[in-house]
């Protein structure tokens, strides 16, 4: 590799449209997330017409904040509840290897942190309109995770129009020295003059670009340049390439992806967004259309707020002949505090008549009344424009319902664009779990299941193994190198490819074997109140039914002590009544054999007969 690589060219060009592409998205997801998090009052006022540069105070309302704040958690509350359904048609070892799998995927979220990578997904889905989740292998863990990264970081294909379309991705990433030298020791010399944008001396940063590409970047526009590898051997090669560069340009590493995920049709992330605009990428923030009210809201604020300042003063107008008699130390008085001025007018006492005519306190309207109004306004048209009403945040309305039908009709009409969201985060969810099953089956082997799920799981998780075809190729030539006859080599190969299919698996048969799916509501928070009501009409449904001749039936029972463990749970029993009720339930289910018989006796019914 030079400094000369002419690889660098494209990719530089590359990260050029991603990031042109993408200019308008991230623009408008920056000034949404000022109004959410900066703590900055006054970015919305620079050189705004009609707004005094003196005034002290600038209004910031917390409408944004109150819409991340109210929508987010409802929208990722509990880890969800992973199935892996295996085809209809699946052999009994494909459903072990699923159920296998299933586990393991369960055992992922609590261990690796899946909520909290994924309520940062959210946040940033709901700021700048998509958020991301990166799938690999953790090294510290030795497990699969997914983790969150700033959608800023993603770079997408400018030509695509859609997902299915992509030909690349990139990712932005920026680590310290040691950790890039760690990771691709063969490029130290060529990082030894880096000098990009953030790098600041021997313990600094390096910037570089992931770049996941389709086919290798001889294919590319400009990719006549790019047609030899390191040793001048020309490219023959269509397969996806990942290429690591610099924001200097210097190309690090060029490798196979470390996980084919493009055999699914996949991309190594996963991508959340809830407003899609046609032939476009980048989706739209829910909170884009709510934008202009949130300005016009803050403005409002500011403006009454230095109106109340001015107007709530009280100026005092008096006659110099008074004044006369007034001492400094007597105005002063009079002034004391923010809210009083005093005013001199010339007067006589010819003309003075009256105490009015000599001393007037004046005050001047605030106009409270129009600010309440216009504010209601906007407030309102903020929340049809996002989707925050009242009764999402509250659950309550300013007019009472005049009956539950109408109730209901409400709650589902509000509901409508948040339910939306929510299957979306569901879908995401769904894909992410099938991201993490590709790697882990990918990646893992038996021994690295064998400390999760136990040596049974691990033998059922079993090997990885080629296409039967590059097996059988390969057996081939290793006996046509012995010099056995292909008449004779046949029968053996095909007993060895046998035994092979029966403790492996295919990458790209496995792909087709099941179905990733999260139950249905499982990363909602379960209302535990709903959970009892239910609980207590089954039993108070189901007991006079067991009390009859059901109960004779031992699966009858136990489905019934099983449901009365639950009713204990969900109720605050103590412990020991549930766990006692659980192991009754299994007890019932699993009733004990038959003892053995005595000699010379014949065997009770059910009982195994004694070895002979």
């Amino acid at each position: 590799m030079t400094d000369k690589d002419p690889r660098s060219t494209i990719l530089l060009q590359m990260i050029g449209e991603g990031n042109k592409a993408k200019e308008e998205f991230l623009s408008v997801g920056k000034e949404i997330a000022q109004f959410a998090y900066s703590k900055d009052h006054n970015f919305q006022y620079e050189g705004m017409p009609g707004i005094d540069p003196n005034v002290t105070w600038k209004a910031k309302v917390a409408k944004t904040a109150e819409y991340l704040e109210t929508i987010g958690p409802a929208l990722y509350q509990n880890n969800p509840d992973r199935r892996v359904n295996p085809k209809p048609w699946a052999q009994p070892i494909q459903k072990q290897r699923a159920a296998v799998m299933q586990d393991y995927l369960n055992f992922l979220p609590n261990e690796c942190n899946l909520s909290g990578h994924s309520r940062k997904g959210i946040n940033d889905a709901l700021i700048y309109g998509a958020g991301v989740v990166w799938t690999g292998y953790n090294p510290k863990k030795k497990c699969i995770q997914s983790v969150h990264d700033g959608i800023e970081n993603l770079l997408l294909d400018p030509s695509a129009k859609s997902m299915e379309e992509l030909q690349w991705c990139a990712r932005k990433r920026c680590k310290p020295l040691w950790q890039v030298l760690q990771r691709y020791p063969k490029a130290s010399q060529l990082l030894g003059n880096y000098k990009g944008t953030d790098y600041s001396g021997s313990t600094g940063k390096v910037t570089y670009y992931e770049f996941y590409c389709v086919a290798g970047l001889h294919n590319f526009a400009g990719g006549e340049s790019v047609n030899r590898d390191e040793e001048g051997v020309p490219y023959t090669s269509d397969e996806p390439r990942k290429y690591i560069v610099t924001d200097d340009g210097k190309v690090l590493d060029e490798t196979e992806w470390e996980i084919p995920f493009h055999l699914d049709d996949k991309w190594p992330f996963s991508f959340l967004g809830y407003r899609f605009k046609p032939d476009c990428l980048w989706p739209v923030s829910p909170l884009e259309t709510g934008l202009p009210f949130q300005k016009a809201i803050n403005f409002a604020y500011t403006f009454f707020m230095e109106k109340v300042r001015c107007a709530s003063k009280d100026v005092i107008a008096f006659a110099k002949i008074l004044g006369d008699s007034l001492t400094t130390a007597d105005k002063k008085r009079i002034q004391h505090g923010f809210g009083t001025q005093l005013v001199e007018f010339e007067a006589t006492a010819d003309n003075a008549t009256k105490l009015s005519d000599l001393i007037q306190q004046w005050r001047f309207d605030t106009g409270l009344n129009d600010f309440t109004n216009i504010v209601a306004i906007l407030e309102k048209q903020f929340e049809r424009m996002t989707g925050l009403t009242e009764f999402i945040a509250t659950g309550t309305t300013e007019n009472q319902f005049r009956s539950a039908a109408e109730a209901n009709l409400k709650d589902k009409n509000a509901r409508t664009r948040f339910e939306d969201m929510r299957m979306q985060t569901e879908t995401w969810q769904c894909e992410i779990a099938r991201h993490e099953a590709q790697a882990a089956r990918y990646l893992l082997e038996p021994a690295d299941i064998k400390p999760v799920l136990g040596e049974e799981a691990a033998m059922i998780w079993g090997q990885l193994m080629p296409p039967a075809a590059e097996v059988e190729q390969q057996l081939m030539m290793q006996f046509q190198q012995q010099g056995v006859p292909p008449e004779t080599a046949a029968p053996m190969i095909q007993e060895q490819i046998a035994t092979l299919s029966r403790d492996g698996v295919v990458y790209q048969d496995w792909l087709l074997e099941a179905d990733y799916t999260i139950e249905a509501g499982s990363t909602r928070r379960q209302d535990i109140q709903q959970q009892i009501d239910a609980s207590n009409e089954f039993m108070r449904q189901a007991l006079p039914v067991l009390m009859g001749p059901a109960q004779m039936n031992p699966m009858v029972m136990a489905s019934a002590m099983q449901s009365l463990a639950t009713w204990a749970k969900i109720n605050g029993m103590p412990v020991e009544m549930q766990e006692s009720l659980a192991l009754a339930a299994l007890a019932v289910a699993k009733p004990p054999a038959p003892p053995m018989p005595m000699p010379g006796q014949p065997p009770a019914q059910g009982a195994l007969l004694p070895p002979v």
